[in-house]
């Protein structure tokens, strides 16, 4: 007998570099951005990019994106953001901007060691922390 086999689609490689539209949730915009193939092949593996990183690779924006996550599934598209509100010109998010994982932090008392973990691991150790305490 023969078993069925799904079909592995290519990844999709634009001809030149692409950028989607911004979008944004309460605290930062957001954007994508897909590599061509010949883009991709140069992209260090496994860890995110300075500014001057992606400038040399041909990643044209203003200021103040950072690359702030890895795309696994498709490691050709590199994701970035900023605070909203982020001056273009300077790369300055607004005077007073502090990041939600440091808002968070402050409110539940946690220490900044959240701003370097992942939500998962974030939901993980909020979940321990109030299991242990309601024993």
């Amino acid at each position: 007998k023969l078993k069925s086999i799904q079909a592995f689609e290519m990844p999709h490689f634009p001809d030149e570099i692409e950028y989607s539209d911004k979008y944004s949730d309460d605290h930062y915009e957001y954007r994508h951005v897909l590599l061509p193939k010949h883009t991709f092949k140069k992209l260090p593996r496994g860890r995110l990019l300075s500014e001057h990183e992606w400038r040399a690779l041909g990643v044209q924006q203003s200021r103040g994106w950072q690359h702030y996550e890895i795309h696994r599934p498709e490691p050709y598209i590199l994701l970035f953001r900023r605070a909203l509100g982020t001056d273009p010109i300077t790369g300055l998010p607004p005077p007073n901007w502090v990041p939600p994982s440091q808002q968070l932090s402050k409110n539940l008392n946690l220490p900044s060691v959240l701003e370097s973990i992942n939500t998962t691991q974030f939901v993980s150790i909020f979940t321990q922390q109030t299991f242990l305490k309601k024993k």
